[in-house]
């Protein structure tokens, strides 16, 4: 019932409680923020007097479908504009349907099945590898290039 709330607090902009949201808040910041003259022309926004290239990499034990599904995509990125308004650039970079559990065996755990996960994780672990590896050069670069 919680996470139906929060996709409901995403789609509609209220909270549980029916206040506003931290993402219609957020919003709204953003609007008035774009209202303000620029700092300086040429110069990226950010709390810092350099950008520092910074990531967060997610690991979520949900499928991408049911992340979506329930509006956590919105809510995430207000995160990572967090990220970005701190240190001026920021990357987000999911891993989907991750295991909970190393030994599914000592749990009494009915949510997910382990053998679809092991399954997706022997598909999928190698390509989260190489996301996460272009990932770093990515930031390397951004850092680099300063």
């Amino acid at each position: 019932a919680r996470l139906r709330g929060v996709a409901l607090e995403a789609r509609e902009g209220l909270g549980i409680d029916g206040t506003e949201s931290a993402v219609r808040k957020r919003h709204h910041l953003d609007v008035v923020r774009n209202l303000q003259p620029p700092f300086e022309k040429r110069r990226e926004r950010t709390l810092r007097d350099k950008v520092i290239p910074t990531a967060m990499i997610l690991t979520m034990n949900c499928p991408k479908d049911y992340m979506q599904q329930i509006g956590y995509p919105a809510i995430l990125e207000e995160n990572a504009k967090v990220m970005e308004d701190i240190f001026g650039y920021s990357e987000t970079l999911y891993a989907f349907n991750t295991y909970q559990f190393t030994d599914y065996s000592r749990y009494d755990f009915n949510l997910f099945s382990e053998e679809d996960k092991r399954h997706y994780r022997d598909q999928h672990f190698h390509i989260d590898l190489d996301n996460a590896r272009q990932l770093c050069h990515r930031l390397v670069e951004k850092a680099t290039q300063q």
